[in-house]
């Protein structure tokens, strides 16, 4: 899976599970702050990141749990890249 298609699942997720029916299409960009826009809270975040645990078998350590790392789809596929290659 590359970082495209990750960055498409990703999306697809948050769009279906975090946000739920109300959601539209095009609301979501590669840079849509998620933080600020209250996509994503602690709860969400937690979410996510099982998601990506069962998902794509990748781990965010504590340590990513930042809006460093979950501030947009970019810095989130991003980090999924880097930790998937960081394993291999």
């Amino acid at each position: 899976m590359d970082g495209e298609e990750v960055k498409e699942k990703i999306r697809r997720y948050i769009m279906e599970d975090l946000i739920g029916p109300s959601a539209k299409e095009d609301e979501l960009d590669d840079q849509t702050p998620l933080l600020e826009w209250g996509i994503l809270n602690s709860m969400n975040i937690v979410k996510l990141m099982v998601y990506i645990r069962d998902e794509m078998g990748v781990s965010i350590p504590s340590t990513h749990i930042t809006g460093k790392y979950f501030k947009d789809l970019n810095a989130i596929s991003r980090t999924v890249e880097q930790l998937k290659a960081e394993c291999a």
